[in-house]
């Protein structure tokens, strides 16, 4: 591994060793504490660099967008790791460590890397002309007057009637992948006939084996009248949930039990789950549904609340239906090859990329 010292003295590596770019922001980020996320960069000129990648720029305004993007992010991380919920002095905090101004800014150039790589990349291809970031706020300029100027003239217009800065960004760098994707897989990342078909053996129980048909025997319970009865219902339930999990207790008498409770209303029935039916009827999102197919034979559901009422079920029949032909998904299994060929090239490119450093917690 090779150091050489860059600009304010930020130490880069270069080499074929993945890239340890938490060691990189740690250096720059040392003051971040005392700076308060939302007013990242806000006085520092626009065009300023803050970093390169393989000697494309950052720009301070690109950078602060992205960091901008990521505060959803940090707090959701700050939340489910320590339980820190936002707080006036949240920004400017340490919690087991961290600091969550310097893990926006760390997770926002590891985002602006995988772009400008890409980026590079379409540049190559013929896809995208100029990587320059005040390029990209021109057309979002132009395509916003356009947009208004449709509007004005009563076209119709597909999308907002005006995009965001960030809203655009990531409409046009989609596309770009996209199209970068299709050029790839003409050569880097074409693959014969051959190639797709041990592609999908590989895969196929992972991507294109078929939902399992479910038979059940359904149990659904709903107060007649008080509706302060089902609050009472749940925990009568758990003691009959955990012996019919033990088959100690059959669905019949787990019904019967309330057949003569006025009130409950009660009824035990049968039901199959075909996920072919279920995607054509887009029913298969319901939680009765998605309970159902995690269950084996015999196996019997937690207590489900759906609008029919308080469900219980048990599984009596599991079909497997097999795998999806290669003929039916042979389009589909090659943009999985070149997503997963592409998702490759880009962790070696990120693995060799020269990354500079300059001053991002300067505010």
């Amino acid at each position: 591994m090779r150091e050489t010292k860059k600009a304010k003295g930020t130490v880069v590596k270069t080499g074929n060793k993945p890239l340890i770019i938490g060691i990189l922001i740690f250096a720059v980020l040392a003051a971040a504490a005392a700076i308060a996320i939302p007013i990242i960069l806000e006085r520092r000129s626009n065009n300023e660099v803050v970093a390169k990648v393989n000697g494309i720029p950052i720009s301070a305004l690109e950078f602060k967008q992205v960091v901008a993007s990521h505060r959803a992010m940090t707090y959701s991380y700050f939340y489910q790791k320590y339980g820190v919920e936002d707080s006036t002095d949240f920004w400017t905090s340490s919690y087991g460590g961290e600091n969550p101004a310097a893990y926006a800014r760390k997770s926002a150039l590891d985002e602006l890397v995988r772009v400008k790589l890409e980026q590079s990349l379409a540049r190559e291809k013929g896809i995208l002309e100029d990587l320059d970031y005040g390029a990209f706020r021109k057309e979002l300029e132009k395509e916003n007057a356009r947009r208004k100027e449709a509007i004005r003239k009563g076209q119709v217009i597909y999308g907002p009637e005006q995009y965001g800065e960030r809203e655009y960004f990531s409409y046009v760098h989609s596309n770009m992948v996209i199209k970068l994707k299709e050029k790839l897989g003409e050569k880097e990342l074409a693959a014969d006939d051959n190639q797709i078909r041990v592609y999908y053996e590989s895969n196929k129980d992972k991507l294109y084996k078929k939902q399992d048909s479910i038979k059940v025997q359904k149990l659904i319970i709903v107060p007649t009248k008080d509706r302060n009865a089902l609050n009472a219902l749940k925990t009568e339930l758990k003691a009959k949930i955990d012996a019919l999990k033990a088959n100690k207790i059959s669905f019949d008498t787990a019904a019967g039990a309330y057949k003569e409770d006025q009130r409950f209303k009660t009824e035990l029935t049968e039901q199959s789950f075909d996920p072919e039916k279920e995607q054509q009827s887009k029913e298969g999102n319901d939680p009765v549904s998605e309970e159902a197919r995690q269950l084996k034979p015999g196996q019997v559901s937690g207590l489900i609340e759906a609008p029919e009422g308080l469900v219980l079920m048990r599984c009596t029949e599991r079909k497997d239906n097999g795998y999806q032909s290669f003929e039916e998904v042979k389009s589909n299994v090659k943009n999985h090859r070149i997503d997963e060929g592409y998702e490759e090239m880009l962790k070696e490119l990120m693995k060799e990329a020269k990354i500079e450093v300059y001053n991002i917690e300067k505010g």
